[in-house]
């Protein structure tokens, strides 16, 4: 995944850089410069941000999912 899909896709759910950071164990400053592009992001640190942003998207499925078990088959 690219800095600019990571945008993407946390700015849909509404998920800002600093939460990001901290699901993800980096430093603010460095999830801030990869994803405004001030930097040439190592793979790992690509793949931390990728892992933050589906694991909190997993929790937010799930949350939803308890409050709405009626519709919880939908989605799949």
């Amino acid at each position: 995944m690219e800095p600019a899909d990571i945008v993407a896709r946390a700015n849909r759910i509404g998920l800002p850089q600093k939460r990001l950071a901290e699901l993800s164990g980096l430093h603010k400053t460095t999830v801030e410069r990869t994803l405004n592009g001030k930097t040439d992001p190592r793979r790992s640190t690509l793949r931390k941000l990728e892992h933050a942003l589906l694991d909190h998207e997993r929790d937010q499925l799930a949350r939803l999912r308890q409050l709405h078990p009626e519709v919880s088959g939908a989605a799949e």
